[in-house]
């Protein structure tokens, strides 16, 4: 939510002064970061969640359970962002 509040205002001010430029720049500069973003948070989650659930002591079957599902999960929100990106 911090993240997509920065982008808005950014975005906000460009619209409210009548920047259409800046208002372009910012939106392509959204669509970037964003993308960035996703791909990094994705990719550390699915790289540490095997040791973090392992140090929180959680049951092996419930571990695999989640893992599957959340890379599945991951993997499935880095592919929409690519076919977004290339509409």
């Amino acid at each position: 939510m911090g993240v997509g509040g920065g982008f808005g205002i950014v975005a906000a001010r460009s619209f409210g002064t009548g920047n259409e430029t800046l208002l372009k720049r910012s939106a392509a500069g959204v669509i970037v970061l964003g993308g960035i973003l996703v791909i990094f948070i994705s990719t550390i989650g699915s790289l540490f969640m095997m040791p973090i659930l392992k140090l929180l002591n959680t049951p092996i079957n419930i571990i695999l359970d989640i893992t599957s599902l959340s890379r599945q999960n991951i993997w499935n929100n880095i592919k929409r962002l690519l076919e977004f990106l290339y509409r």
